[in-house]
C-alpha cells in the first residue's frame, strides 16, 4: 500500500472511533432513565457514570502523552479502541450500577488514549497538509455527538430499547481496529529532544495554551449544559423551545468544524485559532447586551457554537508545532486542562444562574471568553518565535 493510501486508510478507521466517541459522550445522560429502570439504580446514583468516565480520561489523557514521545501514538490508538469496544459492551450488557461503572470507567480510559494519540497521529501523518484531515476528525466527533440522541430515540422506537445505539457502536468499533492495526503506522515519532533543550514545563507558552483549553473546555461545555434553563430563567423561552435552541448550538458548532474541514490548508491553523478565540468574545458580548430579545439570545448562542468549533482542533495543531520533540507530554498537559476546565467552570456558571441569575451569568460567559481570547494572542506569540529559530532539519 502507497503512504498516500495508508494515510487515507488511516483517517478514515479514525473516523470510526471519533463518532463513536461523540455518541456516547452525547447519548449516556439521555439514556440514564433506562439504565435506572435495567439496574434498579437511582438516577442520582448513575451520576456516577459520568465521574468515572472522567477520572479515568483524566488518568490516560496523563499517561497517553509520554508514552506517545517514548513509543509512537499508533499503540495508545489501539490500546483506546479496544478500551472503546469493552466499555460501550459493558454499558450495553450492563445489569448493575458496577458493571456501568465498569463499562464508564474502560471508555472514560480509552478516551484519552484515543483522543491524543489520534490526534498527534494525523498531524505527524499529513503535516503541512493536516489542516483538513485534522478538523475532520472533530467533525465526525460533533457529527456523533449530535446523532447520538436522536438515534437512541429511534433505537428506543424501533426495538424497545435506546440502548441498543451502543451496540452499532460496537459493530464500528470492530470495524476499525483490525484496519487500524493493519494500516496505522508503526515508527511514526518526532526528532528527539535535544540534549541540554530546557523542559517544555518552563514554557509560559505551554501553560498560556493550557489556560485556553481549561477556559474554552469549560465555557463550551457550559453554554450547551445552561442555554436550556438560562433562557427558561430569563423568560424568554420554555424548556422545549430552549432545548431546541440547545441542539442548533451543536449543530452550528458541528458546522463549524464542517467548513473547517472543507476549506482545509486555505486557512492556517493560526488564523483559525485567532478566528474562534475573538468570535467567542463578541459573540459573548452580544449574549451580555441582549436587552431580553429573544432574537438576538439565538444569534448570540449560535455564533457561540460557531465560534467553539475550531478552537481545540487548531489550539492542537499549534502546540504539536511548537513542541515537536515532545508534543505528546505537552498534549497531556493540555488535556488535563481542559478535563478540569470541563470540571469546574460549567457548575461554576450553575451558581451564578441559580443564585444571582441570568445576567450574572453571561457576564461570566464574556470573562471567560475574553481571558481566553488573551492568553490565545499571547502564546502565539511563543508559536511564531519558535518556528522562526527552529533550524531546519536536513533532506
Amino acid at each position: 500500500m502507497n503512504s498516500t493510501a495508508n494515510r487515507r486508510w488511516t483517517l478514515m478507521s479514525l473516523w470510526l472511533p471519533f463518532i463513536v466517541y461523540g455518541v456516547e459522550i452525547a447519548s449516556v445522560g439521555p439514556l440514564l432513565n433506562e439504565f435506572s429502570t435495567k439496574t434498579g439504580a437511582s438516577i442520582e446514583s448513575l451520576g456516577m457514570l459520568f465521574t468515572a468516565q472522567f477520572l479515568l480520561g483524566l488518568v490516560s489523557t496523563i499517561l497517553a502523552g509520554p508514552a506517545i514521545d517514548r513509543f509512537s501514538s499508533r499503540p495508545p490508538v489501539l490500546v483506546g479502541v479496544a478500551l472503546f469496544t469493552l466499555g460501550i459492551g459493558a454499558l450495553a450488557l450492563g445489569e448493575s450500577l458496577a458493571a456501568l461503572l465498569i463499562g464508564a470507567a474502560m471508555f472514560g480510559l480509552g478516551g484519552g488514549f484515543l483522543d491524543i494519540g489520534g490526534q498527534l497521529m494525523i498531524l505527524r501523518l499529513y503535516r503541512e497538509d493536516a489542516a483538513r484531515p485534522l478538523n475532520s476528525l472533530h467533525f465526525v466527533f460533533s457529527l456523533g455527538a449530535v446523532a447520538g440522541p436522536l438515534l437512541a430515540v429511534q433505537a428506543n422506537q424501533q426495538v424497545g430499547s435506546g440502548i441498543a445505539v451502543f451496540w452499532l457502536a460496537v459493530v464500528l468499533l470492530l470495524i476499525a481496529l483490525p484496519i487500524l492495526t493493519l494500516v496505522a503506522p508503526r515508527n511514526l515519532r518526532e526528532e528527539t529532544r535535544p540534549a541540554g533543550e530546557r523542559s517544555i514545563f518552563r514554557s509560559p507558552t505551554l501553560w498560556l495554551l493550557a489556560a485556553v483549553f481549561l477556559l474554552y473546555v469549560g465555557i463550551e461545555v457550559g453554554v450547551g449544559g445552561w442555554t436550556t434553563e438560562f433562557t427558561f430563567n430569563l423568560g424568554v423561552f420554555d424548556r422545549e423551545q430552549g432545548g431546541v435552541l440547545t441542539s442548533f448550538y451543536f449543530v452550528a458548532f458541528m458546522a463549524s468544524r464542517l467548513i473547517m474541514t472543507a476549506v482545509g490548508t486555505r486557512v492556517s491553523f493560526e488564523r483559525q485559532f485567532v478566528l474562534g478565540v475573538v468570535l467567542s468574545t463578541l459573540a459573548a458580548a452580544l449574549y451580555v447586551f441582549h436587552g431580553g430579545s429573544a432574537p438576538l439570545i439565538v444569534l448570540a448562542t449560535l455564533l457561540l457554537g460557531f465560534a467553539f468549533g475550531p478552537i481545540y482542533p487548531a489550539g492542537f495543531a499549534l502546540l504539536a508545532q511548537r513542541f515537536k520533540s515532545a508534543a505528546g507530554s505537552a498534549a497531556s498537559v493540555i488535556g488535563a486542562a481542559g478535563s478540569f476546565g470541563g470540571m469546574a467552570v460549567p457548575p461554576l456558571m450553575g451558581i451564578f444562574l441559580e443564585h444571582l441569575g441570568p445576567a450574572p451569568m453571561t457576564i461570566l460567559v464574556l470573562v471567560i471568553s475574553a481571558l481566553m481570547t488573551a492568553a490565545a494572542l499571547m502564546s502565539l506569540r511563543g508559536v511564531r518565535a519558535a518556528l522562526i529559530v527552529r533550524p531546519a532539519t536536513a533532506p
